[in-house]
């Protein structure tokens, strides 16, 4: 399995073992189904497992195919591995196109980070991401030399470990963005 993935595992392992000590200390929860009340401090076990595993609320957007709702969610974590997680559940090709320019343009960011870890997926995301990129945008624009110029440098950087089967992949990822770059 791929480091985000064991990260995320062993994050839902260590939610269970708190759901099951929070099912142990239910005082507060028997008070309240008895007539008492519940204390400001409570927190539901649907929430606490959420903020813990945020693949619950990126899969129920999966669920009925919001892909916009996936992405703005993931990025907002400001977490490459979510990120990164997220893009090895969605075939990047017809996604990235109905994605909104603001999306695809911290996608195109974030994905350019720690692309040693789950680079082909991260390739196949960048590569639809830049093209779908709008340079007239109004939200695109602004931004798109500075995210782009930093992002050819990781590309760059990408050579010395990029493995040979995505070597092709990372070129004309490469070439793409310099020509965006240069525009």
């Amino acid at each position: 399995a791929s480091e985000a993935v064991a990260r995320l595992e062993a994050a839902a392992d260590a939610l269970q073992a708190r759901a099951a000590e929070l099912e142990g200390a239910s005082g507060a929860v028997t008070a309240v189904g008895s007539g008492g009340s519940a204390p400001q401090s409570a927190v539901s076990l649907a929430s606490l497992e959420q903020s813990l595993d945020p693949t619950i609320e990126l899969r129920k957007f999966l669920q009925v195919n919001d892909f916009e709702g996936a992405f703005n969610y993931a990025l907002s974590l400001s977490d490459v591995d979510v990120v990164a997680w997220l893009c090895t559940q969605v075939p990047p090709s017809g996604v990235a196109k109905g994605l909104s320019q603001g999306v695809l343009l911290s996608l195109t960011q974030q994905l350019g980070y720690n692309l040693d870890r789950e680079t082909t997926s991260k390739l196949d995301w960048l590569q639809e991401t830049v093209m779908a990129l709008d340079t007239r945008s109004p939200t695109v624009a602004p931004h798109l030399k500075t995210v782009l110029g930093a992002l050819l440098g990781q590309l760059q950087d990408a050579v010395q470990f990029c493995p040979p089967a995505c070597a092709s992949k990372l070129t004309l990822v490469t070439h793409v963005v310099n020509s965006l770059n240069n525009a």
